[in-house]
């Protein structure tokens, strides 16, 4: 989600200049991914996770913090001039690394999904529903960089081609989580609270959709369109986040209790 939110926030601080939430955008979350990215391998006990030491994974974290570190150098010489409202060009490489940066991380993610699939240390079918939750944050962040780029008129048939990918997958992930509740055999309180949730992201989607269906159908961006998206991407990717978290809270099953 970072990697996705970093290119977002620095497309739409360029297009929205002297906005400060777009620029304080920009820090926090190029401060988050770096520790994010950090933690990744080497753990954190601030957030309770291990330092990584499966020989099978780490190839994998070390390939995607690698195209990582290239990231966060371009992400440097865009914040230092952001002041003087950087090229479009700069813009345009950010955006072109974090595609292949998602990937490498997306792989790791699957890797590490695998591990747990079994559901003997955490719930069956709570692994997929995290990662797929997860992946929903990242998605509403994409789409918004896909716009804004747009917006700027970069490879309006290609960028607009992702841009309808992303939302195919973003409504159908959507859905995929509606119909996976019930195959968890969560408790009626976790079961009623994250449906509620779910259904309180459609809801945002329905109207912040509106803008991402029309320019995917070929509308051209409008600077209204753009300024609404800088928040109410936000304002949906923090319901994303409640609904991760509501996944992260749901209670390890007792023994033989996933076999049920």
């Amino acid at each position: 989600m970072l990697s996705q939110r970093l290119a977002k926030s620095t497309c739409l601080a360029s297009r929205i200049p002297g906005n400060g939430e777009l620029l304080k955008e920009v820090e926090e979350a190029r401060s988050l991914f770096i520790s994010s990215m950090e933690a990744l391998k080497s753990g954190s006990p601030e957030i309770g996770l291990a330092p990584e030491k499966d020989a099978d994974l780490l190839p994998w974290i070390d390939k995607a913090a690698e195209l990582a570190g290239a990231y966060e150098k371009v992400i440097d010489a865009f914040v230092l001039e952001l002041a003087a409202r950087p090229s479009q060009e700069k813009l345009e490489t950010i955006y072109g690394m974090s595609l292949p940066l998602l990937t490498a991380l997306n792989d790791t993610v699957e890797r590490l999904e695998a591990k747990h699939e079994d559901g003997h240390l955490i719930r069956r079918g709570l692994a997929p529903a995290l990662n797929v939750a997860g992946r929903q944050r990242m998605l509403s962040q994409k789409m918004s960089k896909e716009l804004c780029m747009l917006a700027f008129g970069y490879k309006a048939r290609e960028t607009r081609a992702h841009l309808m990918g992303t939302i195919a997958l973003f409504e159908s992930s959507h859905e995929s989580l509606k119909r996976g509740l019930t195959p968890m055999k969560l408790n009626d309180s976790d079961a009623t609270a994250i449906s509620s949730q779910l259904a309180l992201v459609e809801r945002h989607w329905q109207e912040l959709g509106k803008i991402f269906v029309r320019v995917r159908d070929g509308g051209d961006p409008t600077e209204e369109d753009v300024r609404t998206v800088a928040s109410g991407s936000n304002a949906l990717l923090a319901e994303l986040n409640r609904a991760v978290e509501m996944y992260e809270a749901i209670d390890i099953p007792r023994a033989g209790e996933a076999e049920k």
